[in-house]
């Protein structure tokens, strides 16, 4: 988690905010960002994270190998009138991405009307060219 808070803050702007969520749940608020923008930054901090670290060993056991799943909810294209909505979306999509596989990268995208569910509306794509 520490190497992830690292490429995290290198990959922020002054405006940006990074923090840990919660267990081994991390939030970037990106203000002013586009969808399309917000991806690129996505697909940078995974590779970046693939590059620096490998495996991990736990408590000397056998290497172990990450990999990173990210939701990703915006203002405009989800239609988010709170920041809690826009949260739950982004919570929504990241774990969408996580239940189509490891390294992927999931858009939250509102369902139509009439759809049940709005999770299956987001399709996934893997977010590092190495397959995090």
């Amino acid at each position: 988690m520490i190497q992830l808070a690292r490429v995290l803050e290198a990959n922020c702007r002054r405006a940006d905010v990074a923090g840990r969520f919660g267990g081994d749940e991390f939030i970037v608020l990106l203000p002013e960002t586009d969808s399309s923008t917000a991806r690129l930054v996505a697909k940078r901090i995974a590779e970046q994270f693939e590059l620096g670290w490998d495996v991990v060993r736990h408590k000397g056991g056998p290497p172990v190998r990450c990999s990173l799943s990210m939701g990703l909810a915006c203002l405009r294209l989800a239609g988010a009138s709170a920041a809690e909505q826009l949260l739950m979306q982004a919570d929504q999509a990241l774990y969408y991405a996580k239940s189509t596989g490891k390294g992927r990268l999931c858009v939250f995208n509102p369902a139509p009307p009439g759809t049940l569910d709005a999770r299956s509306q987001g399709a996934t794509e893997p977010i590092a060219s190495h397959g995090v």
